[in-house]
């Protein structure tokens, strides 16, 4: 008899056991995935002034830009960008264009248009999404402030942000120069 009884408490606990393990588990679960994040894409963009003669003034528009894709940082690209703005060189009137010198591997890529000198595929450690630069050279139109602040709004509206206020955009422009002398202004928008 008492092994009767141990044998039906044994049963009845097995039961709750195997009731419970079947009750925590849902049929239609699925697994879990992870999904490793997304950077968000990228620009850093530099702005030269050219020209000594009031009449044949220009600007080149230096732009590194990564799609989402990348796995990489604008901190990755900078020295090789900013590397790139001090190496321009000197107008040179036959070519209408200006020399500068590029990290190895950065190829040719998309024909240049009517404005652009060079545009460059930018080759990303990950193989993974896009990043290109682009050089172009543009007419002299004044005011290297609303240049600044058209260009840097202008790029962010690119990448689907909000433009800033004028006095906020130059908390993110820094100043350089060229191995030349000719300064410049740079900054980066993520």
């Amino acid at each position: 008899m008492m092994a009767k009884l141990k044998t039906i408490y044994y049963n009845i606990i097995f039961f709750f056991i195997i009731l419970f393990l079947f009750s925590s588990c849902e049929s239609n679960s699925q697994p879990r995935t992870y999904k490793l994040k997304k950077n968000t894409p990228f620009i850093i963009a530099a702005i030269l002034p050219y020209g000594k003669d009031p009449d044949n003034k220009f600007d080149i528009y230096i732009k590194l830009q990564a799609d989402e894709g990348v796995i990489e940082r604008p901190s990755d690209y900078e020295e090789q960008f900013l590397s790139i703005c001090k190496s321009g060189g000197e107008f040179d009137t036959s070519t209408e264009s200006v020399d500068f010198s590029f990290p190895q591997g950065w190829n040719n890529s998309i024909a240049q248009t009517q404005y652009s000198i060079y545009n460059k595929e930018v080759p990303t450690e990950a193989q993974v999404g896009n990043v290109f630069l682009s050089i172009s050279k543009l007419q002299y139109d004044g005011d290297s402030n609303k240049k600044i602040e058209m260009n840097y709004n202008r790029w962010r509206k690119q990448l689907k942000k909000l433009p800033l206020l004028p006095e906020l955009i130059y908390f993110h422009v820094k100043q350089d120069t060229t191995d030349i002398g000719h300064k410049f202004w740079w900054f980066i928008i993520e």
